[in-house]
Parts: structure tokens; C-alpha cells; sequence
């Protein structure tokens, strides 16, 4: 059973509201804290040692046995600093929690099915180059490949991937995202995965960080029960945003030497637009992207996030994402929130104060649910390419990493990586587990029709209220491109 983009709210706060059995703040460092007195501690011990004890297995016949068959995944190459792989690479254990975790769950699916896992780097940030390659010469080069999502819908328009729909991979197992195989269908055809197999593309969603000492300085609402009750909305942000702003070396200009309310790069007005509802394209009775992003509402949306871009008092533009101003200005507490996605958590680790995790705001409390993006490009996926010879073979070793995967990898990730060294809080956690829970996998936004996952956006980063004008000029290639996307599907 799938399920549909538009979730209940109610089934996703849930998450949240099961923090309030947590302290309102995080405890030391070495586990030692408040918690103890009320017997939360105790608790969550029994809890997570019921969790330990549950593990997910795959559905593959006894004693299967492949014989030391060489399992071999195309993989990102190690080009890019921060957009290489982490999923498939690790050759031995190192101490390190992630890639002791990925070894493990691989050494353990090669032991079950009596193979030997090759990961071949040559993917450069997911590209899908020399899969095509391999595909039009019709070599068997790759079992799986590891790609982009973008250029995973490319290689699927070109006939190069397998339709997942057809092979005995468990779909509606715990351990796939069934809202990637919901909205990443075409046609009724799926090319790409999603879930716990991976972390890659966790890496890339966007969450805004906010420093607690500066949020509780400024008496500031709880923002988690803001989050739970569905009042953390655009306009509350936008006015938490406009409580600091500080010329702290008295030199009348504000720059990267002051205190700012929030500091963003260019990839959060994406990340806003999506979290605010807003929809590039919906799919019809028949599997089929119809183009849904101009409306009134997106209109609504887009002047509320420009006016927010646009107080110069308060919000800094630091540019790309990976900006270096950002990070330590946040560390060193000039901001009060700043845009952060996953990876750069990691590097806030040794940070003085203390941060906690919040979701993209709602656009208004009326809207059904959060959503959070995946970056098209150096979000990866997990694709069969047409040249494999045996897919039932590769059904169960993709499930079998996938149940390994959430027994190892998922709580690595969650509980050690972003929870245990970056969030620090429980309510944080919890976020988390609402964020991963709301991806979205939006086609139009993931494909980029005509350029309409970038224009907005640009729009935004300039400060250009033309939004209404701009989507007429390029509406024709919007719609000439996606008809020929799905044409290329349909034949």
C-alpha cells in the first residue's frame, strides 16, 4: 500500500508529541542530567534495548547461496569534498560510527547470501555517464547504481533502468520510503529507491538550526510546542527572525561581524517554497506529472518569502550553502537561526552553545502537513540498470541490505551521527524523525522542467517580485519539456 504526498498531520505529530515525555533540555555530555530524577532515563533504556532486540529481516528463501558472486554497485567517485559515497565504500572497520555501521550491514548481507559486495566508483556526484555507457554497449558492468535523482530520471528516460514495479524487491517493506515510490513513479513505472539502504541523500535535506541560548534570551516561545500544535508558521518565524539584529563592534554597518536573526544561503528558498506546500507538479489518475506550481496560493507563498529575504535589518545572504561565513558566524552565536542541511550538522558538533533542530515552517496552521526537500542533484538514489541478468538475485540482495540497513545503519545515523553528537536535545530527535517521515519527491521540482526548480528561486535570491511574469515567458518550455519527458515514458 502507498501512500499519498498529502499526509495526515495528525499521524506525523505524533512523533512530537511522544517528546513531551522527555526533559525540556538537553543534559551533559556524558549522558549525566536531569533526566534521572523522574525516571525518564530508566525508560528510554528498556525502550531502546526493545528496539535493539527487534530485527528487520528480509524475505529470502533459505539457504540461499550465490557462491561468492561479485555484487557490483556504481557508486560516487570520491571527486567531490562533501558529495562522494558513504553508503557502499567502507572496506574495513575504522571506529568510525558510520562507516563501522555500513561495513557491518554489508559484511553481514555478503555472509546471508554468499556474496561479495564491489563498490565502483564511477558516479562523479551521481552522475549516470558511464552507466549509459555500459548500457548502450550492453555490458553487464553494474547490479545497482547509486545516482542522482535528476540523473536517475534522465537514465530512466532513456530506457536505461529497469521498472522496480516488475521485480521482487519487498516494496511495501519498512525499510523503502514509500513516499518516493508514491511520487517517484511515472506512468506506473518506478525507477529509483529510496530508504534506509542509504544516508547519501539524507545528507542533503534542509532543517533551520537555531542557537537556544539566543531563542530563550529573547523569550521566545517553546519552539517545539510551536512545531507540535501546527503554530510554526512562516510569519512566526519571519517575526522570531526580527528579534536580533546587533552592531556588535559599533562600526554602524551590519556584516559579518555582527549579530544577525537569521543567515541563509540560496538553496532555502527551494527548501521554504516546498516546505511551505507548494506543489511543481501533481500526478494524475494515471501516474502522470501535470504541472501545478502557478497558483494563487504559490503566489501567497512566494511574496511572504520574499518579503522575509528582504529585511535587510535582520537576514543575512551568505550565498551558497556551503558557505564558510555561516557556519562559524552561527557557532560563534551572531545568529539566532541559520539554514542547514544535514551534513553541515557534523561541523557544528564542537559548537560552544547549545542548537536544537526545527522543520521548514508551515506555511499557516492550516496546512495539512511539513514537507522537506531532497537535493535533485547530489541526493542519490538506488536504480537497476537494464544490463542486470539476474533480478531476483539482486531483489533479495537489495532487500537484504535494506533490513540490515535499518537494524544498523538507520540507528547509527539517527542515534549517534545527528542525535547523540549533533541535535542534543530529545525534542530534536524528535524533529528528526518528523523531517525524515515528510520527505517530498516532488517530479517537477526533481526534473526541473523548463527551468522551474530553479527560477523561483532565483527569483527570490534577487529580490524580484516578478514571479507571475517570469512563469509566463518560460511556460511554454516548462510544458514542451515535460511533455517530452512523459513521451519519452509512455513509449
Amino acid at each position: 500500500m502507498f501512500f499519498s504526498k498529502k499526509k495526515s498531520a495528525a499521524l506525523l505529530l505524533a512523533l512530537l508529541m511522544a517528546a513531551s515525555a522527555f526533559t525540556g533540555c538537553a543534559g551533559s555530555e556524558d549522558g549525566s542530567g536531569d533526566a534521572a530524577v523522574d525516571g525518564t532515563t530508566a525508560v528510554t533504556t528498556a525502550a531502546s534495548a526493545e528496539e535493539t532486540a527487534f530485527s528487520y529481516t528480509a524475505n529470502v528463501p533459505a539457504g540461499t547461496n550465490y557462491n561468492g558472486y561479485e555484487f557490483r554497485i556504481c557508486v560516487y567517485d570520491q571527486s567531490n569534498a562533501v558529495w562522494h559515497d558513504v553508503d557502499f565504500s567502507a572496506e574495513t572497520e575504522t571506529g568510525d560510527t558510520i562507516n563501522d555501521a555500513v561495513y557491518r550491514r554489508m559484511v553481514n548481507t555478503e555472509e546471508a547470501l554468499g556474496i561479495d559486495i564491489i563498490a565502483r566508483p564511477d558516479a562523479a556526484t551521481g552522475s549516470n555517464v558511464k552507466l549509459l555507457n555500459a548500457v548502450k554497449s550492453d555490458e553487464d558492468a553494474y547490479d545497482i547504481a547509486s545516482l542522482g535523482i535528476t540523473n536517475a530520471y534522465n537514465a530512466a528516460r532513456e530506457h536505461a533502468l529497469i521498472d522496480l514495479f516488475t521485480t521482487d524487491i519487498q516494496l511495501d517493506a519498512p525499510w523503502w520510503d514509500q513516499n518516493a515510490i508514491d511520487e517517484m513513479s511515472i506512468a506506473h513505472k518506478l525507477y529509483m529507491l529510496e530508504g534506509d539502504i542509504s544516508i547519501l541523500y539524507k545528507k542533503t535535506i534542509g532543517s533551520i538550526l537555531f542557537n537556544k541560548e539566543m531563542y530563550a534570551e529573547n523569550n521566545l516561545p517553546n519552539p517545539y510546542e510551536k512545531v507540535e500544535d501546527k503554530t510554526w508558521t512562516f510569519d512566526f518565524f519571519a517575526d522570531s527572525v526580527k528579534t536580533v539584529a546587533n552592531d556588535l563592534n559599533g562600526d554602524s554597518k551590519m556584516d559579518t561581524a555582527d549579530q544577525w536573526g537569521i543567515l541563509i544561503p540560496i538553496d532555502i528558498y527551494n527548501a521554504a517554497l516546498i516546505g511551505c506546500g507548494v506543489d511543481f507538479c501533481t500526478k494524475d489518475a494515471d501516474d502522470i506529472p501535470q504541472l501545478s506550481f502557478f497558483n494563487e496560493r504559490t503566489e501567497k507563498v512566494f511574496s511572504t518569502i520574499l518579503a522575509f529575504s528582504s529585511d535587510e535589518a535582520h537576514v543575512y545572504g551568505v550565498g551558497t550553502t556551503g558557505s564558510d561565513d555561516r557556519a562559524r558566524m552561527f557557532s560563534q552565536g551572531q545568529c539566532l537561526f541559520t539554514y542547514a542541511i544535514f551534513y553541515q550538522i557534523e561541523a557544528l558538533r564542537q559548537m560552544d552553545g547549545d542548537f536544537g533542530i526545527l522543520p521548514m515552517p508551515l506555511f499557516d496552521s492550516t496546512q495539512e502537513s511539513y514537507y522537506h526537500s531532497v537535493h535533485a542533484v547530489c541526493g542519490s538514489c538506488i536504480t537497476i540498470p537494464v544490463t542486470n541478468r539476474d533480478l531476483t538475485r539482486t531483489a533479495y540482495v537489495l532487500d537484504t541490505l535494506g533490513a540490515e540497513s535499518k537494524n544498523i545503519l538507520t540507528p547509527a545515523y539517527m542515534d549517534t551521527y545527528l542525535k547523540g553528537k549533533g541535535s542534543r536535545d530529545n525534542e530534536s530527535e524528535a524533529i528528526l524523525d518528523l523531517i525524515f517521515s515528510t520527505l517530498d519527491y516532488d517530479i517537477g521540482f526533481s526534473v526541473g522542467f523548463g527551468g522551474m526548480g530553479s527560477f523561483a528561486r532565483d527569483l527570490l535570491n534577487n529580490k524580484k517580485d516578478t514571479l507571475a511574469s517570469t512563469y509566463q515567458k518560460i511556460e511554454s518550455k516548462i510544458i514542451q519539456d515535460r511533455d517530452a519527458f512523459i513521451e519519452a515514458f509512455q513509449k
